[in-house]
């Protein structure tokens, strides 16, 4: 029943996407309009995961999930290929995105859900074109993830998140390094 209802949202993540697609093709519909009735898809999701918690706690948690990531996309969407939002807003809403899919895997008691919180927290400054001169706020920026990450794995004993936040901070941290070091500008902050 679990891994039915994780396909069944993966499942329909993406036919929320195909379906944005090929609305944008064919110029169906405004922009604006696309972006309204993704938020709403995610709303409803949401909705439904909150209506379904006390009966069915896992599949509330699978629907929560895949409504948190229909507003990543979306507002990504909005920011990225129609340019409704500035740089600013965006960054709050998705970090907004970010801080709720974490509480709500402490809500939920979820690991997945944390998981996910983190997936986008990560993905954030890279979805919306981090500037390689501004090295020291992305830092700043990934510690403060990765103390709210500690805290969480540290009071509901999560080592799979614990794991994850490792290797993706290397990860960062050594394609910054490969790509962008420079010994006399950046010896210091590396």
């Amino acid at each position: 029943e679990n891994l039915i209802s994780k396909i069944g949202i993966i499942v329909l993540v993406l036919g929320v996407a195909i379906g944005v697609k090929y609305v944008i093709d064919h110029n169906l519909i405004s922009p604006a309009l696309r972006i309204a009735l993704g938020y709403f898809m995610g709303i409803s999701l949401f909705g439904f995961a909150i209506r379904f918690r006390a009966q069915y706690v896992e599949y509330s948690a699978v629907l929560l999930s895949g409504a948190t990531t229909i507003f990543y996309f979306i507002t990504y969407a909005a920011y990225s290929f129609y340019q409704l939002y500035p740089l600013t807003l965006t960054f709050i809403l998705m970090f907004a995105f970010t801080v709720f899919t974490v509480l709500a895997s402490m809500y939920y008691i979820n690991v997945f859900i944390a998981l996910l919180g983190l997936v986008g927290a990560y993905a954030l400054p890279y979805l919306l074109g981090q500037d390689p001169e501004r090295i020291g706020l992305f830092f700043a920026y990934n510690a403060l993830v990765n103390i709210g990450i500690l805290v969480i794995a540290l009071s509901r004993n999560w080592k799979l998140l614990n794991v994850a936040a490792f290797f993706w901070t290397w990860f960062i941290y050594i394609a910054w390094f490969l790509n962008h070091f420079e010994p006399d500008q950046h010896f210091g902050l590396a």
